[in-house]
Order: structure tokens, then C-alpha cells, then sequence
């Protein structure tokens, strides 16, 4: 629990090795197997868990005879199928389990515990029974045992817990008031006093949230104070403080606090495996309280640390769902379509071996719940598990991508008609033919099934969401046709039996963007779609893919091939924008990667890089133009990358105006160390020999028919041989667009 940074699997041998060698002595024999086994159940779930379980039960038989806490194994065990198995017949297990446990009792110093865990299985089991009874019980005999007993405060929140899970309406405030009574005895010598304060708070907050809680809150951080400078998880300290304050006082202000403790966080994160996680909780925080702040460069920073851990890490799929339900929660605005099924493949390559189907079709019928809610809900109860199972087989996908896609249909736009953008957001109607347009990962869950007749169709596509760490190129993405079959049967395909019945505002999120498209004049649809400005109505309007990828289809599918003159013009026809990175000294202060995604969806296709080379002596071999050269290259592999052309010029203007023998030299061998340095990147590049030919008067003699602008000869030469050098410098530059100044 306070060092899952280690490497778990090798430790965990080494563990139970040096635990063999404490047994003779120790009165937690059975203990130490336990919490292993536990340990396993946590981290590694995707293991065959009916196999590892029947082993862990032998494992604790071993030791069982000589040993005190064999109600704690059974119970523990009984927890586990609860987890992992819960279509079994508990009923009867559960009382082979209380039997077992009561064979124990009359000798056992943990008379408590076992009652308590037992009843938190029959919460966990059985909520019908009468628990009332059984709960006095409890009660009594936690009495019994709390003078002696080094855990008493433990005893009594745990207590607390099952009486708050199974009894919330009885009078707690008289217990609880015992209980905290009975923590203090014990917080002095206690190392967790943090962790008793916040259980304490936390069963507050369930019971009693009227009371005042502001004081105690004061104390039990200050409380957690003294241990947090020893204590290696100060951040989970600062975390759960931090949890509390959300749930019981939202009000306070928690922007001091809350850079506290992500200050106390980054001195753990350096070492620890779970950056991860700690990123993770704090930006739930954030969401929770601070709603408001800009969380896409936050959410940027912890993405790019959870990628850290991912190639070596068994829970790809988490890490993908969580990624994904952070931008449920922080940014609803975004296309998540495509990031869904981005993550949902991510998820793939773990879903093979994972067993938990029941927890699968319990979030179904969870999605089922929330996302249509107006519907007849005992029917669909009935009828989610049945489709669910369905999916199952395949590994959970048709149903499930279908409610999750909905349920951020839900989140991001609540006042669309949700009947109509369901089946639209998926892409997965029926057609006249009764096939199916199918995403690509579900196409390959479904890959062998696919029809002898299934159509298929390539596409060169890039998909781009707006936070830089969500940035997905899926080149080649196909896009397959299959039969409709009985595993979709489950999806109600008759919430929109005609989709064209619907005007553009019912289809808000996505119809603006096709009416668009499509050529609809923009009052018309802005009056369907009740947008009170043009500025309203053009957030909803984004570029359709086949317009994003216009220029890429121009060009042609690959863009390794050499591009005539026509076909390249034909590509950036339409608008682009310059900037002056490259006309200072320090171009990367000013450059900023998040500019050139920002004005490619805006419509922009491409970028004239204008680089002023009289910053620069003649000699081109020093350093500070090697660096030069070296951010020319991120810049242009940043616009290749998404989908920008780039166009670099030359700009000198007194070596233009003067046009002396030494600037001549200059020019060419600046734009032979360019080339040279981009010879190998694709056709999209192309080379602007210079930028405006407008200065006349030179400066150092002050005369003006010398100017290029002004002496076509020179003009002439200057041209032809700076054209034979950049192709001679090979690689793509021999037929690279060169685009010529006007003298």
C-alpha cells in the first residue's frame, strides 16, 4: 500500500521467501500469505484469477491448523469471489464461510474483526437480510475487546462504516461521539494518525455532514502535519485532506492548498512509478473544485506522464479509460469520437486476457442507466445483461463503445436531441443493405467474422483533438463494411428510424459542421440551429475530414512521391498565414507547436517561414547558425506532422539592395546549408528562393541600380544558380517546388 513503485513480481517471491523465515514465532502467520495474495488480486488482474485463486486456497490450508486467524482467510477468500466472481451461488458459500468462522471464534483474539468482516461480506452479498440483529451483535462484542485492543479507534470506524453502509438511519451522533473517544486514546503512539482522522472525518461526512466540520478539518490537518515530513506518501496525505475538503466544505478557498500540495507531490514524483497516479488525483481534485481553471494545459502534463509507464505496464486499458473519462469531465468540448476510439484500441491489446466480464456488463448496464434515463428501465434492466453477454464474447465492444459515446453526448451537450446524435456519433447505422459502418478497432475485434462480401475502403486521415498530447495520426485507416449480426442486437437501432427527419437543430453537435460542408447558406442554418450571433454559430461549424484533408488529398495519398506545379498549387490554394520565428535571434522563445494545430483547424494549409539570414555572418559553419538550422527542422517536422505546408524564405534585404559579389556568395551557399540540411523530408516542403524583392537603395554606397529589383541580370544569375546547388544537394531537393521572387 505505501511502496507500489516496486517491482512487485520479483519482490513478491523475495517477500513470502523472508515471511517463511518469521513463521515459527509469529502470530501473523496467516497474515503475510493474505495480504500477498491480495496484493496479486490488485496488481495483476488480468491473470487467469480461478487458477491463481484455488492456489492461494491451498496455500492458506498449509498453515491453517496451527493457526489463529483462519476466519480472516475465509473471509478474505469470500471477498475475493465477491470481486471476481460474483455470478456464483453466494448464498451457500456464505454460509460455509459463517460456519466456518464461528468454528474460530471462541478462542481468538480478533473475535471483532471476524464478525465485522463477515458482516461487510453480507452487505456486500446479502443487503436484504435483517441486519439489525446482527449488528447489535457486533456491537457488544467489539466492546468486549476494545480495552485491550491497540486498534480500538480502527474498530470503531470500521463499525461506524458497516453501521453507515447498513443502518444510516439510526441516531450515529451518541456512537460516533464514543468513537472518536476511543481514537484518541490511541492517536499519540500511533504512526497512521493521519489516516484516523480522515477515516473519522470521512465517516462524518456520510453520517452527520450537518455538523460543523470546519474546526475539525482545521485539526486533523494539522494533525497529518507532524508525520507528512517522514512519511513517504505525504502526497496521498495532502490528497486525502484534500478529498475531504471537496466533499464537506467546497467553499473554502483551495487554490493556496491545493499548490501546496501539488508542490509536496512533485517531490515524490521524480522516483516514483506512480507519477501517474498522483497527477491523476490531483487533477480529480481540481475537477471537483475548480471547474473554471484551465485544465488543458494541466491535463497536457499528465498525459505525457502517464505514456511513460505505459510500454512496460499491464493496465494499458486504465490508463486509456482514465485519460479518456478526464476529457469526459475537463474538456466535453472536444471531438471525442475520435480520441474514444483512439483509447478503446489502446485498450485492445490487454483485453484478450481479462476475465472480469461481469464487471464489463455491470458498466454497461450503468451506461444503459444514466444515458437513457427517460426510458422504461425495468425492461432494458432486464434485457442490458442478455445484450451484454452477447458482446462479451468479443470482448466487450459493440454495446459498450455505444453507451460510452452516448454518455459523452450526454455530458458535453445536454441541450441537443440526444436521439438523433447517438447513432450519428457512432457511425454505425444500418444501411438499406443492412450492413454497417464499423470503427476500425471493433472491425478487428470482429476481423474473422467479417463477410466474404464486406467492403473495404482506405483513407489517409489525421486526427486531431485539441490538447497536443491527445494527437492521434492515423495514417491508412480502414474502415470496414460487415453484415449485421446478432452481437448488435442489443443496440436499439430504432431510436432514429429516419435520420433525415431531423432538422440541423437536432442535430446541433454535428449538423452545423455538415450543413456547412455541405454548402447550406449560413442564415438558414443558423436560424434552425437558434444561434443568436455568427460567432455562436460558427463554434459548433468545424472543417468536414475530407476538407481537414484536402491539401493531403491533393497532393496525393503519399506525399513521398515528387508534386508537379499544378498539383501543388492546386493544394494551397486556399489561405495561409506567415510568422517572424526565424526573424529574431531566438526563435524558439516566441515558437510554440500549439500555433500551428490552432490555424490548421481554422482553415489554414500553409506556412511561410520567412528567416532573416543578415542575423547571421557569411561564415556558415558556426554554431549559432548550426542551431539555427536545427530549429528549422523541428518547425517544419512539427508542420509536415500535422498536416501544414511549410514554405521557407530567404530574407536579406540589403544583400538584395546591394547585390554585391560577396552577397551573392552568401545566398548560395545559405540556401545550399539548407537544403542540405532538408533533403530528405517529403515534396509538401518547398523553398521560397526569396521573400518580397523590394529594397532598392543600398546602404553602403547609396545607389539603387544594383538592386535585384532593379538588374534582371543579376537577378537571372542569382536565380539559375541557386536552382543547380539546392538540386544538387539530392535526396528530395533534385524535384522539391521551388517558388521563384518576382524582380
Amino acid at each position: 500500500m505505501t511502496r507500489p513503485s516496486i517491482a512487485l513480481e520479483s519482490s513478491q517471491t523475495a517477500t513470502i521467501v523472508g515471511a517463511y523465515c518469521v513463521i515459527a514465532g509469529s502470530i501473523n502467520t496467516t497474515i503475510v500469505p493474505i495480504s500477498l495474495a491480495f496484493v496479486d488480486v490488485m496488481a495483476r488482474p488480468s491473470i487467469a484469477l480461478e487458477s491463481f485463486q484455488t492456489t492461494t486456497i491451498v496455500g492458506a490450508y498449509g498453515i491453517i491448523a496451527g493457526c489463529m486467524n483462519t476466519a480472516i482467510v475465509r473471509v478474505i477468500l469470500a471477498f475475493v469471489d465477491v470481486m471476481t466472481r460474483p455470478s456464483i451461488a453466494l448464498e451457500s458459500s456464505q454460509t460455509a464461510t459463517i460456519v466456518g468462522a464461528y468454528c474460530v471464534i471462541a478462542g481468538s483474539i480478533n473475535t471483532t474483526i471476524v464478525p465485522i468482516s463477515l458482516a461487510f461480506i453480507d452487505v456486500m452479498a446479502r443487503p436484504s437480510i435483517a441486519l439489525e440483529s446482527f449488528q447489535t451483535t457486533t456491537i457488544v462484542g467489539a466492546y468486549g475487546i476494545i480495552a485491550g485492543c491497540m486498534n480500538t479507534a480502527i474498530v470503531c470506524v470500521i463499525l461506524a462504516f458497516v453501521d453507515v453502509m447498513t443502518r444510516p438511519s439510526i441516531a450515529l451522533e451518541s456512537f460516533h461521539t464514543t468513537a472518536l473517544v476511543g481514537a484518541y486514546g490511541v492517536i499519540t503512539g500511533c504512526i497512521n494518525t493521519t489516516i484516523v482522522h480522515v477515516s473519522l472525518t470521512f465517516v462524518d461526512v456520510m453520517t452527520r455532514p450537518s455538523i460543523a466540520l470546519e474546526p475539525f478539518q482545521t485539526t486533523a490537518l494539522v494533525g497529518a502535519d507532524s508525520i507528512i515530513t517522514k512519511c513517504m506518501n505525504a502526497t496521498v496525505g495532502c490528497t486525502c485532506n484534500a478529498f475531504i475538503d471537496v466533499m464537506t466544505i467546497t467553499s473554502i478557498s483551495l487554490e493556496s492548498f491545493q499548490t501546496t500540495a501539488l508542490v509536496g507531490a512533485d517531490n515524490v514524483i521524480t522516483k516514483c512509478m506512480n507519477a501517474t497516479v498522483v497527477c491523476t488525483c490531483y487533477a480529480f481534485i481540481d475537477v471537483m473544485t475548480r471547474l473554471s481553471i484551465a485544465l488543458e494545459s494541466f491535463q497536457t502534463i499528465t498525459p505525457v506522464g502517464a505514456y511513460g509507464v505505459i510500454a512496460g505496464c499491464m493496465n494499458t486499458a486504465i490508463v486509456c479509460v482514465s485519460l479518456a473519462f478526464f476529457d469526459v469531465m475537463t474538456r466535453p468540448a472536444i471531438a471525442f469520437e475520435s480520441f474514444q476510439t483512439t483509447a478503446r484500441v489502446g485498450a485492445l491489446s490487454v483485453t484478450a486476457r481479462c476475465m472480469n466480464t461481469a464487471v464489463v456488463s455491470i458498466s454497461i448496464a450503468f451506461m444503459n442507466v444514466v444515458t437513457r434515463p427517460s426510458v422504461a428501465l425495468e425492461s432494458i434492466e432486464t434485457t442490458t445483461p442478455i445484450g451484454a453477454y452477447n458482446v462479451v464474447t468479443h470482448c466487450m465492444v459493440a454495446t459498450a463503445v455505444y453507451f460510452a459515446l452516448t454518455f459523452i453526448n450526454i455530458l458535453a451537450r445536454k441541450s441537443i436531441s440526444l436521439e438523433a446524435i447517438i447513432t450519428n456519433a457512432i457511425e454505425m447505422r444500418p444501411t438499406k443493405n443492412n450492413f454497417l459502418y464499423l470503427p476500425p478497432f471493433l472491425r478487428d475485434f470482429l476481423g474473422g467474422d467479417i463477410s466474404a462480401n464486406a467492403r473495404k475502403r482506405q483513407t489517409a486521415t489525421t486526427i486531431r483533438v485539441r490538447s497536443p498530447a491527445f494527437q492521434f495520426d492515423l495514417i491508412d485507416l480502414f474502415m470496414a463494411v460487415r453484415e449485421k449480426t446478432s452481437c448488435f442486437d442489443s443496440i436499439p437501432w430504432d431510436i432514429v428510424p429516419d435520420i433525415s427527419q431531423f432538422t440541423t437543430h437536432s442535430l446541433r453537435a454535428g449538423g452545423a459542421s455538415a450543413a456547412a460542408n455541405a454548402g447550406v447558406p449560413d442564415r438558414l442554418f443558423q436560424r434552425h440551429g437558434r444561434w443568436k450571433s455568427v460567432s455562436a454559430k460558427n463554434g459548433y461549424v468545424g472543417d468536414s475530414l475530407s476538407s481537414s484533408l484536402s491539401v493531403s488529398k491533393k497532393l496525393g495519398v503519399n506525399v513521398n512521391d515528387p508534386i508537379t506545379p499544378e498539383e501543388y498549387q492546386a493544394g494551397i490554394v486556399r489561405a495561409g498565414f506567415s510568422t517572424n520565428w526565424f526573424k529574431t535571434k531566438t526563435p524558439m522563445k516566441k515558437y510554440w507547436k500549439q500555433n500551428i494545430i490552432d490555424v490548421h483547424e481554422k482553415g489554414l494549409s500553409n506556412l511561410r517561414l520567412r528567416c532573416r539570414a543578415d542575423l547571421y555572418s557569411y561564415d556558415y559553419s558556426i554554431d549559432k547558425f548550426k542551431r539555427f538550422l536545427s530549429d528549422l527542422t523541428t518547425v517544419v517536422d512539427h508542420c509536415l506532422k500535422h498536416d501544414v505546408i511549410p514554405i521557407i524564405s530567404w530574407v536579406h534585404h540589403q544583400a538584395e539592395a546591394c547585390a554585391m559579389e560577396k552577397d551573392f556568395k552568401a545566398y548560395v551557399n545559405w540556401w545550399t546549408a539548407v537544403a542540405q540540411q532538408l533533403k530528405d523530408k517529403d515534396y509538401r516542403l518547398s523553398f521560397n528562393l526569396f521573400t518580397e524583392l523590394g529594397k532598392d537603395t543600398c546602404e553602403r554606397n547609396d545607389k539603387s541600380d544594383e538592386s535585384l529589383r532593379e538588374n534582371t541580370e543579376k537577378y537571372n544569375r542569382w536565380t539559375m544558380n541557386v536552382t543547380h546547388e539546392i538540386r544538387c544537394t539530392s535526396g528530395n531537393n533534385a524535384q522539391r517546388i521551388l517558388i521563384l521572387g518576382s524582380p
